[in-house]
């Protein structure tokens, strides 16, 4: 038998945790036969701050089991004394061992469980601003063969909360003096000692009741004091949390919406947050580990401008505040003498909230212009990850012709993305434009995912998304949704992307898993839920915004798809509707099937195929004929299968169907023979009660001759 002595263990957190779990260590005798002993020494920069600096730890408890059990050969407990604890047990050579080490205060809410190896921590009563609740731990594999001698240190499983204001005197002095604080957020119940992984999420925030605010501690951003803190079980990887401050007894919480913390690392939130709570700063301090991220938060004036940090030799770029994407506008755009860089290649990340406070920005790409289906100028070829993080309160306005506008002008290249971002009160308004979205232009297959307007406006002279202006030839736009209202003076409004257009072999455009909320109106022809102009294939949208054109062609996924195309999987709950004026094509997934200029810019042409959709609004435009409850108005060909229709009223002048109504005129597809499938359909909708038109039929209204349509296998159960 060997003695293992576990000595002078002491408490650190310089280093990123990282478990040991299952990693064997090469062990070398260093001395007579027997003596294991362990040694750590304690990094000067914990004890720099009377927080954190491991002092409150007193208890340790430890347990020693064979690799991979989990009933333990020995368990024990010591005291630290100056950071330092010793161990001594003894064990068989030839074994593998598992040790865990656990330190604690007395009387903290952690229970140490030795059979399971884990600790849970009990949020009952728990307090903010208490050091008491400081705690580390450790875990290793171990085979003894001989002699040890080797370091171990025990780090924290925690993120320190820190929140800090600069304004508590003039607080005071008005009135407003504030003495005790808590802290609410979501966090963890149990820790795994030996994989680090930690379970248990809260469904809701637990509250660090409020206790005395800090006082003779030195907050970690100089000139700022101490409001509250709080140690919060996380994981190892970072993630983000909204934080609840409360201040007394007001009841004017400030929230702190998407914090990034992360274990072994101290996030400190501060600024001027009792005058001022909606304008802060968010740091992650090296402290307890890891690289410095600093996230600031702050107000904009309008006109500061700030290069972003680039890293080149990572090809990142870091932006955390407004002035910053205003400089990442301008490198973009080749403005106030910088050289145009495109950042293909580069990821562009961001570090917080971001907002305008309301004032005019500049576009990235600003100055790139479309003519037909390619673009020219400025271009934005890199990868924006918003990181879940939210850009508010700007406005765009362009009066000139034909200008690409919006957040991104021009998004180009296939390895050129937008993702992970939300937008809040927006307004993108360009009357003379033809392009208008938060992304103007998507082009060369560049990618836009997870992108939500929230809220706000979008308006230009045709070619109006809330997400993408135009999309053309060759691009994605999966996981996106919108709230905002979106307009056109003539063409093509959609609540996803104003028009997915133009065509060419061998390359295909793609909406998915979109939604739709927002108004949408098109002041000509083709307005639609998802998209206004439409070659693109649409799978698994849905709308539920009111859709109108004042000429024709509305569809609550697509106001007119052209020269191919399939959609699959939608659904429409929105109402579609037109004026006095409206004609033609107005149909609750997709107003008016055509297939003009097949030839010359659509040279990718195939029949359009609408499958497995479903529509639930209304469609009343009392002036106009070709109105049916999937797709208005259906010209030379298409294929349309599964697909229901439950609306309670469809009304027309005329031609008016549960399904499709049907001509055999216009433009067809070269070398197709003119057809129409209609099969495995089925419409609620009934022609006696909620349909008005002089010329109805449940299924589809075929207004030709000639044979060129199959209906069959569909079924009419009309409503009461």
């Amino acid at each position: 038998m060997n003695k293992l002595i576990l000595a002078t263990i002491a408490l650190g957190a310089s280093m990123a945790l990282a478990s040991c779990s299952g990693e064997e260590f090469d062990v070398k005798p260093t001395g007579a036969e027997g003596n294991v002993t362990f040694t750590a020494s304690l990094p000067a920069s914990v004890a720099s701050r009377a927080y954190s600096d491991g002092s409150a730890a007193k208890n340790l408890a430890y347990a020693i089991y064979l690799t991979g059990e989990k009933t333990p050969l020995l368990t024990g407990t010591a005291t630290f004394n100056q950071l330092k604890a010793t161990v001594s047990t003894t064990l068989a050579t030839g074994k593998t061992y598992d040790v865990i080490f656990w330190a604690q205060a007395d009387g903290a809410p952690y229970t140490f469980d030795n059979t399971t190896q884990k600790v849970t921590v009990n949020y009952d009563g728990i307090k903010a601003n208490n050091e008491s609740l400081d705690a580390f731990f450790h875990s290793e594999t171990l085979t003894v063969n001989g002699p040890v001698n080797k370091p171990v240190t025990l780090l924290r499983p925690f993120a320190q909360v820190n929140v800090g204001t600069n304004d508590l005197k003039k607080a005071a002095d008005a009135g407003a003096k504030v003495t005790t604080s808590s802290i609410a957020l979501k966090t963890y119940t149990t820790l795994d000692l030996i994989s680090g992984e930690v379970t248990g999420e809260t469904t809701a925030p637990v509250t660090f009741a409020k206790a005395a605010i800090p006082s003779g501690e030195s907050f970690p951003v100089d000139d700022y004091e101490y409001l509250a803190m709080a140690y919060v079980l996380v994981g190892a990887d970072k993630q983000l949390v909204d934080i609840t401050l409360g201040i007394d007894a007001t009841t004017n919480e400030p929230v702190f919406a998407g914090v990034p913390v992360q274990r072994n690392y101290r996030t400190n939130i501060y600024g001027a947050l009792l005058t001022n709570p909606a304008i802060f700063n968010v740091e992650i301090n090296p402290d307890f580990g890891g690289g410095d991220i600093d996230v600031p938060v702050a107000p904009w004036d309008g006109t500061s401008v700030k290069m972003p940090v680039i890293n080149e030799e990572a090809k990142t770029v870091a932006v955390a505040a407004p002035a910053e994407l205003q400089g990442l506008a301008q490198l973009v755009n080749g403005a106030n003498g910088q050289q145009p860089n495109d950042f293909e290649g580069y990821t562009v990340t961001l570090g917080s909230d971001i907002d305008f406070g309301g004032h005019e920005i500049l576009p990235i790409a600003d100055g790139s212009v479309r003519s037909g289906s390619n673009t020219s100028g400025p271009a934005f070829r890199g990868v924006l990850d918003g990181q879940g993080h939210t850009i508010s309160n700007f406005k765009i306005t362009n009066t000139a012709n034909d200008a690409n506008t919006g957040f991104i002008a021009n998004l180009a290249g296939a390895t050129a993305e937008v993702k992970n971002l939300k937008f809040k009160d927006i307004e993108l308004a360009a009357p003379a434009c033809e392009q208008v979205g938060v992304v103007a232009i998507v082009s060369e297959g560049a990618k836009v995912s997870n992108i939500e307007v929230l809220s706000g406006s979008v308006s230009g002279k045709q070619g109006a998304g809330a997400i993408v202006g135009r999309m053309l030839k060759d691009g994605t736009i999966q996981g996106c949704s919108n709230g905002a209202t979106v307009s056109t003076t003539t063409n093509n409004a959609g609540g996803i992307v104003g028009a997915a257009y133009y065509t060419e072999v061998g390359k295909t455009m793609v909406i998915s898993d979109c939604s739709n909320t927002g108004e949408v109106r098109a002041d000509n022809v083709a307005a639609g839920g998802i998209a206004g102009l439409c070659a693109a294939d649409v799978t698994n949208c849905v709308n539920e915004g009111n859709i109108s054109a004042s000429n024709n062609s509305a569809g609550g996924i697509a106001g007119q798809q052209n020269a191919r195309g399939t959609i699959s999987g939608c659904v429409n709950k929105g109402n579609i509707s037109g004026d006095e004026s409206s004609i033609l094509g107005f149909g609750g997934i997709i107003g008016w099937i055509k297939y003009d200029n097949c030839t010359t810019s659509y040279p990718n042409h195939s029949v359009i195929v609408v499958t497995g959709c479903e529509n639930r609004g209304n469609i009343e435009v009392p002036k106009a004929y070709g109105v049916a409850g999937i797709v208005g108005m259906t010209y030379r060909h298409a294929e349309i299968t599964s697909c229901k229709n439950y609306a309670s009223r469809l009304t027309a002048n005329n031609m008016v169907a549960g399904i499709t109504v049907y001509q055999n005129i216009a433009y067809a597809l070269p070398e197709t023979t003119p057809h129409l499938t209609v099969t495995g359909c089925e419409s609620t909708t009934n022609t006696e009660t909620q349909m008005n038109g002089s010329l109805k039929a449940e299924i589809v209204y075929d207004n030709t001759t000639g044979g060129a349509t199959t209906i069959e296998g569909n079924t009419y159960n009309p409503a009461e």
